[in-house]
Formats: structure tokens, C-alpha cells, sequence
């Protein structure tokens, strides 16, 4: 049976350890109650120093970070070298390779158009109680013309991609477009801003729809294949075999703020307003519903971004995209305005809808722990 990406990054919760997996942006978590911040506002653009750091979030990932200590030769220790011109060489199953600077992909950019691409940013250990998922306008160029520059095969397959620091994931030529024409990158720019090296600066590989394993920090080579097979530091050395990396839909409370271990909490308020965030599967959200105690589903407000207007990023991707919204692989922001009726504790559930209808699972059988995917919490009002 195949085993779950949640699964793997559930396994071994015992082990200690300091060290983190650089490339997928994960690391030690320590929590820190901070209790509910009503009224706070969420940022619709995750700033680049905070990307997988928001909501005091890092996760940790044993099973991985195990088989880094146990197998040097598969995960080798090194990070990007700054003081080393980057550069990307295109190879493999092609009559022509090449190999592109940084320059040669600006260069690229100024030939076949820059593109501007709002994608939320997930790590596949996301969930109702983490909070690994950053949002940002990604600038670039789109990969595929690139790439027949090299002269691919008409039979080829799936793309090996290898970072700088060692980590490498596969990814299927079919899914370098989606249906609604949304490509996968070689981005530059993360919210109008040079993409720094911490985000897999100066050139990263962004991929639609797909989580953050997928989308590739410093990638260095781009090997073309004709091969159908599991292949990297995901599918292969964790013995996870063939996963598209497709986006799940979701959903979170964040005020008040939830996480693992902690899904309570108490006020003296009786006038609150609920708020989160839903991430949407394949597809845009259609709307995210609020129940109170077993009350029947109730729609909460979904506002449209400023940033879609006043950030000049922003608004290029929002223009691209025909000035939809919502806009598949980004998250939106809701809340939900509540009286209480007196003092009492009150179960909240919180469950986003999909594009044509696909509702939310309301429990995620991949979890050990058995924890409902539907976000929830209990407010204990005084």
C-alpha cells in the first residue's frame, strides 16, 4: 500500500533533532501560546522573510530529516553557494542542450513574455492545525517554450528536476500547463520583489497546482525523460511512489487562532468575528460555510484583495488571470460575524467548497491521529 505524504511526515514524532530540511522550508516548530488576537487582520501577500514562518509555523519532518542523517550519498548536506554563478542546464532525452544563467532566463523572459502568476505556496504537511501555506505573486517566464528550445522527444514523459542543495522531484511534461492555461515558471520575482535566496533565489521553479516539493528551489539541472516511473527524494527515497503533488482543499481558523493541541479557547466577548483562510484543490473555492453547534452550514464573507488593485504584481497576475476571483491555487480570506447568545462553549466547524461543488472531506483519513480535516475549535465564552 502506498504510503501518504501526511503519513511520512507524521511518522517518527520521537525523533529530536536541530537540523532542517532547507530545501522544503521546514524546521523545528516550537509553539508559543499567544492565545486569540480578535480583530486581527490577515495579509493577503505573505511577505518573503516570513514565507512558511507565518503564524509561528514551522513543521518539523522526521522521516525525512532521518533519512538524511542515515543515506548522505541520496540527501548530501550542502546548500546553495552564493559566491557560484548560478546556472541551469537543460538535458537529458533532447537533441539540443543548453545550459541558461541567470540572464539567459531574463533574456528568455524579454523573448517569449514575462509572466505574472498568484499561486499560494503549500508544504504538504499543511493542514486545519499548521500553518504551511504562504501566498505571493510569482514573475518569470513560462518553462515549456524554453524547454523546446532543446529539442524534446515526442514521447517524452516527465522532467527530473535537481536542486543545488540535493534535493530532487520529477514532474510530469503534462502537467507543465493546466487546463485553464496557467504554466509552470522560472520565476525571479516573488512579490515584485528579487526572489531572495532563502525562497530559492535567484531563479526558482514554480509549478500550478501542485505543493511545494514540486516547486523546486535552485534548480540546476532539468533532465528530460521518457521514463513513467517514480522518481527523487519524495516518490523514490521515501518509498511514497508516483505522486502528482496535487494542492488539497483546505481550510483554517485563524482567529480565533488554532493549532495542533490547542483547538480551545475563552473570552469574555459575546460580539466576536471569525476569521481564516481556505486554499482551494484544482479549481477556484466557490465559498467556505461556518457552523456553530450543529447549526445548519452558514456562508461566511469572502471580501475580494486590495492587493489585487494597489500592489502592481498583484494586479498584473489579477489582469492575466481576467480579473477573476477567486483564482484557483490561491488562498482567500474569510470571516464570519457571530453573536453568542450567552455564556456556554460552542463548537465551530469551518469547511470550504470547490470548484464545481467538491466538497471538503470531513475527515482525513491519511492521519494517524485521526484529526478531522474540517477545521474546528470550541470558543468558551465567560
Amino acid at each position: 500500500m502506498t504510503t501518504s505524504r501526511r503519513r511520512l511526515l507524521q511518522a517518527g514524532g520521537a525523533l529530536a533533532g536541530t537540523a532542517v530540511a532547507s530545501h522544503l522550508g521546514i524546521g523545528v516548530w516550537k509553539r508559543v501560546d499567544r492565545g486569540p488576537a480578535w480583530g486581527q487582520q490577515i495579509p493577503f501577500l505573505t511577505p518573503q522573510d516570513e514565507f512558511y514562518n507565518r503564524f509561528d509555523a514551522r513543521k518539523f519532518d522526521p522521516k525525512y530529516y532521518w533519512v538524511r542523517l542515515t543515506d548522505r550519498e541520496r540527501f548530501p548536506h550542502r546548500t546553495r553557494r552564493p559566491d557560484v554563478p548560478w546556472m541551469l542546464a537543460i538535458d537529458g532525452a533532447v537533441s539540443q542542450p543548453f545550459e541558461l544563467s541567470e540572464r539567459g532566463v531574463r533574456h528568455a523572459g524579454s523573448e517569449l513574455g514575462i509572466v505574472h502568476l498568484l499561486k499560494t505556496l503549500r508544504c504538504t504537511g499543511d493542514g486545519p492545525d499548521f500553518r504551511l501555506a504562504s501566498n505571493g505573486v510569482w514573475t518569470g517566464v513560462r518553462l515549456r517554450p524554453i524547454l523546446r528550445r532543446a529539442g524534446p522527444p515526442r514521447d517524452v514523459t516527465r522532467l527530473r528536476i535537481y536542486g543545488e542543495d540535493g534535493f530532487t522531484a520529477n514532474l510530469r511534461w503534462d502537467h507543465l500547463i493546466t487546463a485553464d492555461g496557467r504554466e509552470a515558471m522560472l520565476a525571479w520575482e516573488l512579490n515584485g520583489e528579487p526572489l531572495s535566496e532563502r525562497r530559492g533565489g535567484p531563479v526558482r521553479l514554480i509549478v500550478p497546482d501542485r505543493y511545494g516539493f514540486k516547486n523546486i528551489k535552485w534548480p540546476v539541472r532539468i533532465e528530460v525523460t521518457t521514463e513513467d516511473v517514480a522518481w527523487g527524494n519524495h516518490e523514490a527515497d521515501l518509498r511514497v511512489g508516483l505522486d502528482p503533488g496535487v494542492v488539497e482543499l483546505g481550510s483554517k481558523l485563524l482567529d480565533p487562532d488554532i493549532r495542533k493541541g490547542r483547538a480551545e479557547v475563552r473570552t469574555k466577548e459575546r460580539r466576536l468575528v471569525l476569521r481564516g483562510s481556505a486554499l482551494p484543490a484544482v479549481g477556484a473555492l466557490e465559498r467556505v460555510q461556518i457552523s456553530i453547534d450543529g447549526a445548519p452550514w452558514a456562508d461566511a464573507k469572502i471580501d475580494v484583495p486590495a492587493e489585487l488593485t494597489e500592489h502592481d504584481a498583484a494586479a498584473a497576475a489579477h489582469a492575466a488571470a481576467g480579473h477573476r476571483w477567486p483564482l484557483p491555487d490561491v488562498w482567500v480570506h474569510w470571516w464570519f460575524p457571530w453573536d453568542a447568545p450567552g455564556p456556554g462553549r460552542y463548537e465551530v466547524r469551518v469547511r470550504a467548497t470547490g470548484a464545481g461543488g467538491m466538497a471538503q472531506p470531513a475527515h482525513d483519513k491519511q492521519r494517524l491521529d485521526g484529526d478531522s480535516r474540517i477545521a474546528n475549535c470550541v470558543i468558551e465564552i465567560a
